[in-house]
This record gives C-alpha cells, structure tokens and sequence, in this order.
C-alpha cells in the first residue's frame, strides 16, 4: 500500500483530458492511464453518432432480451422486412422484388414519380437514422436507409389500403395480386415492433400523391392506417381515435387506452369500501385467479354499461369485476407481445397500460379453470385448442416483463380493491354460505321451509308459555 507522501507524488501527475464535444473531463493518472484511455477511446466512439443526433428521437427499438425468452418468433417477421432491422434476412429475401413491384404498381396507379416520392421523402426524413435506436449500418449509408424507407413505406401504404382509391378507378389495374393472396402473414409482420418504418414515411408518400392530384388532405396516411386498425380491431373494444402516430405499434397502443386515463400515467379511483382501515391499502405483490376471487363471493360480469370502452377498461365496484370480452386466436399472442414490448422500450410502468392488463390476465386465468369461468360469463372468447392454452399464452406472454407495482399503474385501484375484498373474512362466509344454501333452487326452498318451520315452532312454543303463565295449576 502507498504511503500518504506516495500518493500525493502520483497526485501531482495526474493531467486532465477534455473532449471538445461535449466537455467530458478525465483524468489520466499514471496508475490508471491505461483504464482513462480505453474509456476514452469508448467515448471517442459514441460522440460522433450523439453530435449527429443517433438516438436522440428514436421511436422504433429492439425488443428487450428479457422478453424473448418464452416465444422468439412472436417477434420476428416470417415473410417481409419493413425497416432495416431484419433487412438481409435469407428468409425474408424473395419478398424484396414484390416490395419493388408495388412500388411500381404505385406510381403507374397514382401517376406521381420515383423522383416525386425522393423529394417529399426527403422533406420529411431528413434524418432517418434518429428514428431507429438500434445502429444501423447497412451498404450505401444514409442514402441506401432513405431507398430502403421509401420501398417498404409503399408497400406498407399499399397494403394498409392506400392504393384502393385509385384501383378503383382504373379498369386495368392489377397491383401485385401475389403479395395481397400472402394477407395472414404479411398482417402478423407488420404488427412487429422490430418490422417498422416512422410514420412521417408514409406521410411522404401521401404529400407526393397530393401534389400530382392537387390534394390537400396530408392526414391521408393516418385515415388509412387507422381504417386498417380498426378493421383488425372488430372483435377487441376500443374507444379512442387517435389523431397521429409514430408508427403502427404505436397507434395499436393508443387505440388501447384505456378510456379512464385522460393523460399518461394518471389513474382512475375506484370506489374502496368503507371501514376503519380506509388509509391503508393491502400491500399487493401479487394477483389472484377467478377462481380464488370467486371464493369470495365477487361475481364476474362483462362489462357493456358504457359504449366505447377500451378493452383495459377493467373495473370492480360493490363486489363485481366488470371486463371487457376479449377474442383470443392465432394473433393475439404476437400483438399483445409486441406492444408490451414497446411499453417495455418507451415509458414507464405507470404509462404501461397493456402491460398491466397482461399481467393482470395472466394471473387471472393461470390455469385452465379460470379460463372456463371468463368463458362461461362470455368475457373471455378463443378459438384457439383448449382452455389450457389460453392459460399458457398469458402465462408465458407475461414471463421477462420489468414492472414497478409500487408505481401508480393502469389497474392499481382495481387490484387494491380486489385483495382488500379477498382479505375480508366476512367476504369469504357469505359467499360459502351462498354457495352451501342458496346455489340451488331446492335448498333455497328447503331453507324457507325450515325457517318458516322453525318460525311456526317458536311462536307455538310462546303460545303454550303464556297459556301456562295465565292459567298456572
């Protein structure tokens, strides 16, 4: 060990380093030269990409390592790339010349150029490395990202359904009638967060058109895309309109607020029963199943009472959980995936609503049970093989989820209420004795009868007691 002397020599040699980009100081000391220059030369490398703006305004991420443990494929994309994360993917090869057959079927359809669509691109993308937070480094730099962006932005607007207007109006029209018979597949990749291209790409595209046909409606892209989402969405309740997006991830997320959340991370209060302990609320670190709440006495209910609600819009109130109906298929899986992994990437756990919801769901019907009771009260519908595999989508979809649940989360209110009816001992007689005297007609029958019974006995053994009193012998 240095002595004090021995340490304040080494002290005198230390010399500082400055960046001139960003004003980071170091100092490089002759014990630990070595360890300051390797973080320097780490430095050097990540301050040109900043001073560009690499990362400042990213919008499309990666999905987190933690989530693709349980199912890798609900992320990746099975028969097109859009955006440059997956491009140069083998299997998604043969697609690449249908993308540039709608390209052309796009200008011939709507008369605007190849040249037309570059200007107005550029206009709007000027850097289009900022909106992706993963680096990109693909062969011909900036220029080869924009062709790439403009590519899969058409191909995207013209399977959102962009092009309809003007097939209809052309008789010969056929566009690329191929890509249009592969609709599952194509449907089930561009719903992937890592498969995306920033909206201000496809708005590009409507500027482009507008100028050709001396349009002015800009907002073209988002009617479009919205008219798509909402067709997907038929069997899932949504109640907000969203009036611009960053991508299609992102509008499926905003198309899922929940209608009680007016801003991000605000909460809906929930009406708590009354007693002496109101202040202080059960300390929740876990859900419960249906069947465990059923236990107690809470009754489940769709909820309808109030058109247009979002399918988060879970509530509990005076010992009935109302939800939303939910269809489960093949899809629901890969989409509710994919936006909590946007959620996961882009805010925290008080803006996480679907991830909430999930994670509310997956203990809520973890076993197949629990499945067959949202079922039966035809608030959980699926079309999948068996109840058991609902249970184990929600299950696994939930495994890898970083969640605060000490934050002021979608669904707070409602889980606090929950175990604070479920703790409530008084809760649990009732509802055994319901399910013991009063599940069946006939014991509800026979009861009455023994009441009345026991009734007629009392007020006969009172009759004989005051007989007696008068009339003693």
């Amino acid at each position: 060990m240095k002595n004090r002397g021995e340490r304040a020599a080494a002290g005198t040699m230390c010399t500082e380093m400055q960046t001139q980009d960003q004003g980071t100081n170091l100092r490089n000391c002759n014990g630990s030269s070595e360890t300051a220059a390797y973080i320097q030369n780490k430095l050097n490398q990540i301050l040109p990409e900043l001073a560009s703006g690499e990362g400042k305004a990213a919008v499309i991420y990666m999905v987190p390592q933690s989530l693709l443990v349980s199912n890798p494929e609900a992320y990746k994309p099975k028969l097109v790339s859009i955006g440059p994360y997956h491009q140069g993917s083998p299997d998604l090869q043969p697609m690449e010349a249908n993308k540039l057959l709608v390209v052309r079927d796009l200008c011939n359809l709507t008369g605007v150029t190849l040249v037309q669509l570059v200007h107005e691109l550029d206009q709007e993308v000027k850097e289009p490395r900022i909106y992706y937070r993963q680096k990109i480094d693909l062969v011909g730099g900036d220029q080869a990202l924009s062709a790439q962006l403009l590519i899969d932005g058409c191909f995207l607007f013209s399977y959102l359904g962009g092009l309809q207007p003007f097939i209809n109006k052309s008789a010969q029209a056929k566009p690329a009638p191929h890509v249009y018979s592969m609709d599952s597949a194509i449907q089930h990749d561009i719903l992937l967060l890592e498969n995306q291209v920033p909206s201000c790409v496809l708005k590009a595209i409507v500027s482009a058109i507008s100028l050709v046909h001396h349009q002015a409606n800009v907002d073209t892209h988002i009617n479009v895309a919205c008219g798509f989402i909402e067709g997907l969405f038929q069997y899932i309740p949504t109640a907000v309109k969203p009036n611009k997006f960053d991508h299609l991830v992102d509008l499926c997320y905003q198309y899922l607020h929940p209608t009680s959340q007016t801003t991000r991370g605000a909460h809906h209060e929930i009406p708590m029963p009354q007693g002496e302990n109101d202040w202080q609320q059960p300390e929740v670190r876990r859900l419960r199943r249906a069947r465990e709440y059923r236990e107690t006495g809470i009754r489940f209910k769709q909820m309808t009472q109030r058109p247009p609600i979002s399918l988060l819009d879970i509530t509990f109130s005076r010992g009935v959980l109302r939800i939303p109906r939910i269809v489960v298929d093949e899809r629901t899986d890969y989409f509710l995936r994919n936006i909590v992994a946007y959620e996961q990437e882009s805010f925290d756990s008080s803006g996480s609503y679907v991830t909430a919801y999930v994670l509310f769901m997956s203990q809520l019907v973890s076993k197949a049970e629990d499945v067959t009771l949202l079922s039966e009260k035809d608030i959980l519908v699926h079309q999948l093989g068996s109840d058991e595999e609902v249970s184990d989508m929600f299950k696994k979809m939930s495994k890898g989820i970083v969640f605060d649940f000490d934050s002021e989360y979608h669904l707070k209110d409602v889980t606090v209420a929950l175990e604070k009816h479920y703790r409530d001992r008084r809760n649990r007689w009732m509802a055994l004795l319901r399910h013991t005297y009063f599940s069946n007609p006939w014991l509800i029958l026979g009861a009455i009868v023994a009441m009345v019974a026991f009734a007629l006995s009392v007020s006969q053994a009172a009759l004989n007691f005051l007989r007696f009193a008068r009339n003693p012998k």
